[in-house]
């Protein structure tokens, strides 16, 4: 994506992506995050879309509520960092 991440660890490399996925969406116009689609605060009809059967089916690791809660309310960060907002 036209980082440099050599020598850095995977977790650095993965963080230089999010912020080249994120400019990229900015220089393309792009909403950053569900906020910017109109998302508020209540996450009750958000997490009632997650929690249909079959929608973690894609997921490449298992994830409860509480990831995609804290997952969710990153995104309805500025920022949409998964790490500032407590992510792994």
């Amino acid at each position: 994506m036209g980082e440099d991440a050599s020598g850095s660890s995977d977790r650095d490399a993965a963080r230089k992506s999010a912020a080249v996925v994120r400019n990229l969406m900015s220089d393309i116009g792009l909403p950053a995050g569900l906020a910017a689609l109109g998302v508020g605060g209540d996450l009750s009809e958000v997490m009632a879309l997650v929690n249909r059967p079959g929608m973690d089916a894609s997921n490449p690791r298992p994830a409860g509520n509480t990831a995609f809660e804290t997952l969710i309310k990153g995104s309805l960060s500025p920022s949409m960092s998964y790490w500032e907002a407590g992510g792994i």
